[in-house]
């Protein structure tokens, strides 16, 4: 609940599920550098030997206070011969979302009008992922 509610909403939220494997699937297929790691959560003030090397080292630590995220990151490294080659932004083709997303997972509290809506929308779109209410909708209060 805590997770819906920071960062979706528990009346209005929805949550597309991936796996590693499927997310490794569609990295790969971009034919480029890629770095995929599970961020390490520490409490920086009293990490020893904390030394940072290239770029990749501070992308792979987050605050304890993160922990329940569980995160992992995909790094597509963009180095050109000087920063000033470097893109703004980057943009890597996801050709079947199918591949990637395992679900649609909408908000425990959500109407029953924004799930078909959610509904609605993924078929509109060709998607084929399961679209289901969140098993907290069902836990009793």
């Amino acid at each position: 609940m805590a997770h819906w509610q920071l960062y979706a909403g528990v009346h209005s939220g929805i949550v597309v599920t991936t796996t590693v494997e499927r997310l490794l699937r569609v990295a790969l297929a971009w034919e480029r550098d890629i770095i995929l790691h599970r961020v390490r959560y520490v409490d920086h003030p009293k990490m020893k030997n904390y030394v940072i090397g290239g770029y990749p080292d501070v992308l792979q630590f987050k605050h304890e206070a993160y922990r329940h995220e569980s995160e992992v990151r995909v790094i597509v490294p963009q180095q050109g011969e000087g920063w000033e080659s470097n893109p703004i932004d980057l943009r890597l083709n996801v050709p079947e979302l199918d591949t990637l997303v395992r679900s649609v997972v909408v908000a425990p509290e959500a109407s029953g009008e924004f799930y078909e809506a959610v509904k609605d929308l993924c078929s509109r779109y060709g998607l084929k992922a399961p679209v289901r209410r969140s098993k907290l909708a069902y836990v009793p209060v």
